[in-house]
Order: C-alpha cells, then structure tokens, then sequence
C-alpha cells in the first residue's frame, strides 16, 4: 500500500497549501506507516488547457516526539502509528501551526522552509482536558502503550472565526470506534491571555454524529 490519506488544503499568505499523510513514505512495505507531509501547490491558469493542480515540491514534517514513537512502535510491531498522521492545519497571520494531538493539546509550529515541527507549550503544561477523561480511563483500560492519541482525532483545518464571534478558530475532531466508525465533535482554539502562540481548547461541543442509510 503507497499512496497519501487525509489530505487537508490551506491558506497561508494566500498561497495554497495541501497537508496529508504519505503512506509508506520511508519505502516500508507495511500497511499504515504513516509519514506527514506538506506542499505548496500551483492553480491552473486560464491558459492551462489541462487544468491540473501541482504540487511544486513536497516538505517532510519532522517533529522528535513522533519519530521516537513511530521507533518505538515498530520494534514492537505495532504499526498503526496513527501519531504520524491527522495533524491538523492551524493558520494564524503567515504562520502554520499544526495540532498534534487534541488530547491533551499539543500544538506545533512548523518551519515552512524545512517541515521542522517545534511544540509550543513545554511538556509540563500538556494537561488533558476534563471533558475527555471518560476517553483517556477507556483507553488505559485497554491498552497499556506508552502513547495514545486515546481515540479522538483531528479532522478539517481550523477556521478562524470573525471577532463578532470571539475570534476563535474552530475545529472537528473524531472519536474512533473501529477503523470507519466516528463520532464527531466542534471544539474551539483561543491565544491564553497574554500569549502569543499558547493555544487552549476554549470551548468542546456535544458529541453528534451522521445517521447511515440502512437497508429496510
């Protein structure tokens, strides 16, 4: 399996961007070895009679924390390392951001240049959100992994919201049950007061998701 999942589209200095997860990106020949990855993108022309989107040149996004799990998952054979994917786009001024996780949160700032990540909040502060508990219990129950995205993951880039709405910017997040089973939740993102780059989780709606059509 090669390929990319999950791409995300953005806007950074109104140039156009894609992020997504390359599959197999080191040349592995196992099944979700995950890789991220960002790239500057080129729009079709009025001139362009193909009308194709380009990708103009692929950055590898590096952050330590993840490649010393992804290490660590392999040699125990675990090779789901959904660590290595579903980081979601934050765009705030010409600067990328990038959630790592949701729970607890952990942003990243990423260097467009070379695709370095580096976390803006110390260790220390990483404090899971009261309203995800019931997850995190859930999860210790079940696996005793050093790591754990504890089944809720990103989703679309965050939108920044008008300042008649608090200036926040709003995001989807996914609870996992199983490989295609989700529910979904809105969150929102702030600046802690008198920061700069410390995003918080300002706000976490109910849990909802999208009845399937069933057979009668």
């Amino acid at each position: 399996r090669v390929g990319i999942d999950d791409g995300r589209l953005f806007s950074v200095a109104g140039r156009p961007w894609l992020a997504f997860a390359a599959v197999s990106l080191g040349g592995e020949a196992e099944p979700c070895a995950h890789g991220m990855m960002i790239c500057p993108l080129t729009l079709p022309t009025a001139d362009d009679n193909k009308q194709k989107i380009t990708c103009q040149r692929k950055i590898t996004l590096t952050y330590e924390r993840a490649d010393a799990i992804t290490k660590v998952f392999f040699k125990q054979q675990n090779l789901a390392n959904v660590h290595q994917k579903n980081w979601v786009p934050l765009v705030m001024g010409d600067t990328l951001y990038v959630v790592f996780t949701i729970e607890p949160l952990c942003v990243l700032r990423v260097d467009l240049e070379t695709g370095r990540c580096t976390q803006v909040r110390a260790d220390a502060d990483l404090v899971g959100h009261s309203a995800f508990q019931p997850f995190r219990e859930a999860t210790v129950l079940k696996s005793a992994q050093p790591h754990s995205t504890y089944s809720i993951h990103g989703g679309s880039p965050y939108i920044k919201l008008p300042e008649r709405f608090g200036g926040e910017w709003l995001g989807i997040g996914r609870v996992t049950r199983g490989n295609t089973k989700y529910t979904l939740f809105f969150h929102t993102l702030t600046l802690r007061a008198d920061s700069q780059e410390d995003f918080v989780l300002s706000r976490i709606g109910p849990l909802f998701c999208f009845a399937a059509a069933t057979s009668p």
